[in-house]
């Protein structure tokens, strides 16, 4: 076996390695933060309430923020929830939320992930793991036998 075609074998075994954890994550379900609370606004990592639910498979995490003024008793209400969802659209609210809807009904902020694990925690940065072993993958199997 000559050095160019033990080269070429370990970078198909790489690239099938590659290939099947990214579909394994595609089709594998999500582990979502799952908190209904009074506190779920704060890192569900620190917080007893929030537990990590497995969700069922192709449903997305979510996070929604709830926010309204109620004049019956002059007070200002404020409600995160944490959960997986069947579809997730997300929503925000608060960039057209009038006094009439901020008095009635509320406003409410959803966002939604499907990329890893635990999407839905206080972080909103999320790295592209899909779009990294992809480049990677691309690297190993296309541009590095022409080096």
């Amino acid at each position: 076996m000559t050095s160019k075609t033990g080269y070429t074998c370990w970078r198909l075994v790489w690239a099938f390695f590659f290939v099947t954890c990214i579909l394994f994550d595609w089709t594998g379900a999500l582990t979502c933060w799952h908190c209904i609370a009074r506190d779920c606004d704060t890192n569900p990592s620190d917080n007893y309430k929030a537990i990590k639910k497995p969700c069922l498979p192709q449903q997305h995490c979510q996070k929604v923020y709830f926010e309204m003024y109620s004049n019956f008793d002059q007070k200002k209400y404020t409600s995160t929830v944490r959960s997986c969802a069947e579809e997730c659209i997300p929503q925000d609210d608060f960039q057209n939320c009038t006094q009439d809807l901020f008095m009635t009904r509320g406003c409410r902020k959803k966002t939604c992930c499907a990329n890893k694990d635990l999407c839905n925690s206080a972080s909103t940065f999320q790295q592209p793991f899909v779009l990294i072993a992809a480049v990677f993958v691309y690297s190993l199997v296309l541009v590095a036998p022409n080096l």
